[in-house]
Order: C-alpha cells, then structure tokens, then sequence
C-alpha cells in the first residue's frame, strides 16, 4: 500500500511544479526551463508507480485515474514540443491538461479514501 502514496507524493510534487508553468502560461510569461524539464519525468515517475500498484490492485477507479494521466502526459508532451520552439501554450491546452491531472488525482484520492 505503500507504492501508491509515494505516487501520490510523486504527482503532488510535479502539480507544484505545473502551477508554476501554468502562471508562466496564463501571463504569457517564459516558462522557467528547469521547471519545465523536470515536470514530466517527475509525473511519469509517478504515473509508472500507479501502473505498478494497479497491476497487483485492481481498481476502476485507478484505472480511469490512469487513463485521465495518460491524456495529460499526451498534452504534456505537445506543450513540451511547444515551449521547446519558443511558442509556450496554447492556454486552451495548458487548462484541459490541468484539468486531466486533477481528475486524476481525484480518482486516486476517491480509492485512497473512499474504497
């Protein structure tokens, strides 16, 4: 049971990381480089221990949790390609993808607290 709280730590850690580029974003302000680096393997680490765990934890909510995850790494991954041509946003996309990782997030708080 331990794997999936340092998931969480792990996803926690990279939403800290991501509301800074999302101020970046909507202020139309550079994206600090380092930041943005570190903000994905952070949240793929993250993502990787979930899939572990829900491989010996069968769980629906865990699973759509997964799948909300993996659309945000899709996004994360365009708005990565984005900034890496020094054309940051769209603002659009920044939003949607915030909006997956906090579905989530909220998936695996429902497992972890509800279930």
């Amino acid at each position: 049971m331990n794997l999936i709280y340092i998931s969480v730590g792990f996803f926690l850690f990279a939403a800290m990381l991501g509301s800074r580029l999302l101020y970046a974003v909507l202020t139309d302000k550079p994206t600090p480089k380092l930041i943005v680096l570190l903000h994905g393997p952070i949240a793929i680490t993250g993502l990787v221990l979930l899939i572990i765990f829900l491989s010996n934890t069968p769980s629906y909510y865990l699973t759509f949790a997964v799948v909300a995850f993996i659309v945000a790494a899709c996004l994360g991954v365009y708005m990565l390609i984005r900034d890496m041509r020094r054309k940051p946003g769209p603002k659009s996309v920044a939003l949607v993808h915030v909006l997956f990782a906090l579905v989530g997030i909220i998936c695996v708080a429902v497992f972890l607290f509800l279930i």
